[in-house]
């Protein structure tokens, strides 16, 4: 792997938990040697270093950091900070990029959270060791493919980052619920069906939320974050379009009275069948059989 790189600058934005990052890859993100000093500067973002071999001292805010190789080092925004050759041991390696969290868009309460959760979780630290090495394989293919250019090369960078600055979070053992808000659960289709299938089984019934997190061996609160998760939307918003998906599906193929069909898919009365199918489906249940029945619709037992 050549140690110089072409001048280039990648920018992009990934997404870790519910903050959101852009990452600004540089040509030095790989120097060597007396390639690593630099003269007293600043930058509005992040800068972070990754020291793969030697030692040095970084002067920040005045006072002399001390890193050595397997070491991370964050530079916070706007803190004076520079190498001088006199600190650097001449075998020193160190691979560089800086990073912005993005402030939260209007009221989005979860990205609100992710925002101040990184920070908090930035803020922590100043250095971290990367005991097991488990970093420098990801700063190594991310060099390789930025100078080999190679097809698809882009989108492997960006993917690289991304588990970079996850694994780099878990070096601090912080990563917090607020910044991976049931994030497993989330992602996870497992849930979705589950509920999916009670909802199916259970429409005709009078079921509650307390029986969903019964079925799903949680928490009742724990059960509404999913159903939520999962469908955007609240458990009784939910149950009651299973109901009316069903309701029409009745009224498409049978002949049943509409107030059995209510009856049939779980509402407790005709008149809020109706109300709820017509904010639904912006039509009566008379109107929308007539619509949508092309045949004498026949019986159903």
């Amino acid at each position: 792997m050549a140690d110089n790189i072409l001048p280039f600058a990648l920018e992009f934005p990934i997404r870790i938990g519910s903050a959101r990052i852009s990452f600004f890859v540089y040509e030095n993100l790989y120097l060597t040697g007396e390639s690593c000093a630099s003269v007293p500067h600043d930058h509005i973002d992040y800068e972070l270093f990754y020291t793969a071999s030697g030692e040095g001292v970084q002067t920040v805010e005045g006072d002399s950091i001390p890193y050595h190789a397997g070491e991370l080092l964050l530079i916070y925004p706007g803190e004076y900070h520079y190498q001088s050759r006199e600190t650097l041991a001449q075998s020193t390696s160190r691979y560089s990029f800086r990073f912005s969290l993005h402030p939260p868009k209007g009221e989005d309460t979860e990205e609100k959270k992710g925002y101040e959760a990184m920070r908090r979780l930035l803020s922590s630290f100043r250095t971290l060791k990367d005991e097991g090495g488990v970093l420098l394989s990801h700063f190594e293919r991310i060099h390789r493919e930025i100078g080999e250019k190679r097809a698809g090369y882009y989108g492997y960078v960006v993917a690289e980052c991304l588990i970079l600055f996850t694994e780099i979070i878990r070096l601090t053992e912080k990563a917090s619920a607020a910044l991976f808000p049931s994030e497993e659960l989330r992602h996870n289709s497992y849930f979705r069906n589950q509920i999916e299938r009670f909802l199916r089984r259970g429409y005709r019934e009078k079921v509650t939320l307390a029986d969903l997190a019964a079925a799903l061996n949680v928490s009742a609160r724990q059960a509404s974050r999913l159903v939520k998760q999962a469908f955007g939307m609240s458990f009784v918003e939910k149950l009651t379009r299973v109901r009316l998906e069903q309701a029409k599906f009745l009224l498409k193929t049978t002949a049943l009275p509409l107030e059995e069909i209510a009856a049939e898919c779980g509402f407790q009365s005709y008149s809020y069948f109706a109300s709820c199918f017509r904010a639904a489906a912006g039509a009566t249940p008379t109107a929308f059989r007539k619509k949508n029945t092309q045949s004498t619709p026949r019986g159903y037992s």
